[in-house]
């Protein structure tokens, strides 16, 4: 075990400091004492084992939900990818990529070209699917299995757009 330090991405200051075995261990651990992670910084924290049901997500939702108003006919591509474990939440490029690169790669764009979307790696959603790795999908990882949660909410409130032409 080493000591880890939980920073707020925003303005530096220590939100958790302890021993943990791994950021992933000491986000859980901050977590579970009642720690506020609202703007944790949780880089390289591994969340795979995570009991994320009860935690406060409505800010990463509704970012979320941001997201997929803009590209609306990707929907059912992003979540195509997401069920197949083809979503990579560390790059924009590739087969599998992150949120805004799987988005592009739906829609045929470069991930900078997205009409009302700019890849932003510290917007809430991107650093949700940062979680997301090759091969994880909804059985899988929580993570995943939320974000199609969300994703199905979106479509039955927003229905499945048509495809372009």
């Amino acid at each position: 075990m080493s000591a880890i330090v939980i920073k707020n991405r925003r303005n530096d200051s220590t939100l958790w400091e302890g021993e943990a075995e791994s950021r992933g261990a000491a986000a859980l651990k901050a977590f579970a004492s009642g720690v506020n992670l609202t703007g944790a910084d949780l880089t390289r924290a591994n969340l795979s084992d995570a009991a994320l049901r009860d935690a406060d997500l409505r800010s990463i939702r509704a970012d979320f939900f941001d997201v997929l108003m803009v590209v609306p006919r990707e929907v059912g591509g992003l979540r195509a990818a997401l069920v197949e474990g083809r979503i990579d939440g560390s790059t924009y490029t590739g087969d599998c990529a992150c949120l805004v690169g799987t988005i592009a790669h739906v829609a045929g764009l470069d991930h900078c070209k997205i009409p009302g979307l700019k890849p932003n790696s510290s917007r809430p959603a991107e650093r949700w699917f940062f979680a997301i790795q090759p091969g994880d999908t909804p059985e899988t990882s929580q993570v995943a299995a939320i974000t199609l949660e969300w994703i199905d909410q979106f479509l039955a409130v927003a229905g499945e757009p048509a495809a372009t032409a």
